[in-house]
């Protein structure tokens, strides 16, 4: 886990960091008091419990995750991924008691700071039925509905931080006109989508 310095946001009233190894646990309840809380609104009992299954120490251990500290308490947890030009979020997640504070907004804003800092272009997510709104308030866009574990139902949506440099959109343009090439005009279409063929793809990660 990322050991860089804490990351104070002025205009709020806690601090985004990364997460200590001693706070493992700390960040798991806080996840779990979250889904339990929030997600039976939108999900049935039998899909709330296979959301919990989802998040555990093992599964923390495969990302960069940080944490929003307020005094000395954890309000908030995001992990995420950057193997390649796209970042993946694999979760954010705020405490009950912290909601629409600014808690999740300066999660996913930090991720995005770092996604950038590492090269990537994009920022995709697969995300609750309940955060579909808050992402898309953060101007990220809809790809589409989707499934997780146990057939838990999504929403995969996608941000672009950056203008693509030139050589970035010859590529692309290269790569739309070999897939007209070789599979025809769906193969446009396909590439527009390419995020989306990628999130579901790592979806099963």
């Amino acid at each position: 886990m990322d050991r860089a310095a804490n990351t104070l946001h002025p205009d709020s009233p806690f601090t985004v960091r990364p997460l200590h190894e001693h706070e493992v646990e700390d960040a798991i309840a806080l996840i779990h008091q979250s889904v339990r809380q929030i997600s039976p609104q939108d999900y049935p009992p039998e899909q709330v419990k296979a959301i919990l299954k989802m998040y555990d120490a093992k599964t923390l251990a495969q990302y960069m995750v940080l944490v929003v500290q307020a005094q000395s308490q954890l309000v908030g947890v995001a992990a995420f991924q950057v193997p390649v030009k796209v970042c993946f979020i694999s979760a954010v997640f705020t405490h009950p008691d912290w909601l629409r504070q600014g808690v999740g907004r300066s999660l996913v804003q930090e991720i995005e700071r770092r996604a950038l800092g590492q090269g990537a272009i994009w920022v995709a997510v697969a995300s609750s039925l309940t955060a579909d709104t808050f992402y898309k308030a953060l101007g990220y866009k809809s790809l589409g509905k989707g499934t997780l574990a146990e057939n838990v139902a999504c929403i995969h949506l996608h941000k672009q931080l950056r203008p693509l440099t030139t050589l970035e959109q010859v590529s692309a343009t290269v790569g739309k006109i070999l897939g007209w090439m070789l599979l025809g005009a769906g193969a446009v279409v396909l590439m527009d989508r390419l995020l989306a063929i990628v999130a579901l793809i790592l979806d099963g990660r």
